[in-house]
C-alpha cells in the first residue's frame, strides 16, 4: 500500500532492467503428463521482500516485482501439488520467507515477445482507467489479473492459492485460503486441466513493506494421476465385499 506506481517516476527506471519484467527464466518446472504416473521437480529462487503476495490481496493491487514467477505445462488433466519452503538467507538478520502462492491458467509474455511489467505503457494505461484507489501495480493474488508491455495486455486466470499463516499476518481481505500456521511453509493440491500455468510466489507478511531484502525459497511441484475408473470400481467392489463380510 506504500508503492503506488507512477508513469513519470518509476517507468523510466524499470524499463531498462530485464529483472523488473515478468520472466520464467530458470523457473520452468517443465511439462508433465499426470496419466503416466507421479513425477515432481524442485526449483530454488529468491524473492524481494516478505509481503508481495499479501499486499496484492487488497483493492490497490500489488507490485509483481515483489513476487517470483514460475511456469509449468500439463499435457493431460490431473492433480498438482505445489509446496513452497522459505529457506535461510545469506544475511542471517533477514527473517525467513513466509510464502504464499497463486496459480494462474496461462502465461505472461515470453521471449521473443516484449516482456510484461507493472510500469509498462500498456499496464499503466489499463490501471489508470480502473475505478477505486490508485494502484500499486497490476498483480492480484486472489483473482485474475491483467498486465502489459509497451503495446499489449495479457490476462492470467486464477486457478487457486494458499497462504502461510492467518489474517494476523496476511491481512483481512476476504477469501484468503490460509494454512493456519505461520511456519515458513505452505502447500496445496489442485485439480487442473491440460494447459500452460503460471505460479507467482511472494511473502505473506503484509506489515513488512519497508523491507525489500531478498528471501530464499525452494518450491516443489508434484503431479499426481487421477484415479482410473477401473481403480475406483475396484475400490468400490472391495468396500462392498468388506461390508458383506461384516454382515
Amino acid at each position: 500500500m506504500k508503492h503506488t506506481i507512477s508513469s513519470v517516476v518509476l517507468f523510466p527506471l524499470l524499463l531498462s532492467s530485464a529483472s523488473a519484467h515478468i520472466s520464467y527464466t530458470n523457473r520452468n518446472f517443465g511439462t508433465f503428463d499426470p496419466s503416466l504416473g507421479t513425477s515432481s521437480q524442485t526449483l530454488t529462487s529468491t524473492v524481494a521482500g516478505n509481503y508481495g503476495w499479501a499486499d496484492a490481496t487488497d483493492s490497490d493491487f500489488g507490485d509483481s516485482h515483489r513476487l517470483r514467477a514460475f511456469r509449468f505445462t500439463l499435457s493431460n488433466a490431473g492433480y498438482v501439488n505445489l509446496s513452497v519452503q522459505g529457506l535461510a538467507n545469506a544475511n542471517p538478520l533477514v527473517n525467513v520467507l513466509n510464502p504464499g502462492f497463486s496459480i494462474y491458467s496461462g502465461l505472461s509474455f515470453v521471449a521473443p515477445a516484449e516482456l510484461a511489467h507493472d510500469t509498462a505503457a500498456a499496464s499503466i494505461s489499463y490501471l489508470n482507467d480502473l475505478p477505486g484507489p490508485a494502484k500499486e501495480g497490476a498483480f492480484r493474488s486472489l483473482v485474475d489479473f491483467t498486465i502489459g508491455n509497451t503495446t499489449d495486455l495479457i490476462t492470467l486466470y486464477n486457478a487457486g492459492h494458499v497462504a502461510d499463516g492467518t489474517a494476523a499476518n496476511y491481512g483481512s481481505a476476504l477469501g484468503i485460503n490460509g494454512d493456519g500456521s505461520y511456519d515458513n511453509f505452505v502447500t496445496g493440491t489442485f485439480y487442473l486441466p491440460a494447459g500452460d500455468y503460471s505460479v507467482f510466489i511472494g511473502g505473506t507478511d503484509y506489515s513488512s513493506q519497508s523491507d525489500a531484502n531478498n528471501r530464499n525459497l525452494s518450491t516443489t511441484l508434484t503431479v499426481i494421476p487421477e484415479p482410473s475408473t477401473a481403480l475406483l470400481s475396484g475400490l468400490a467392489a472391495l468396500a462392498l465385499c468388506i461390508r458383506r463380510k461384516r454382515h
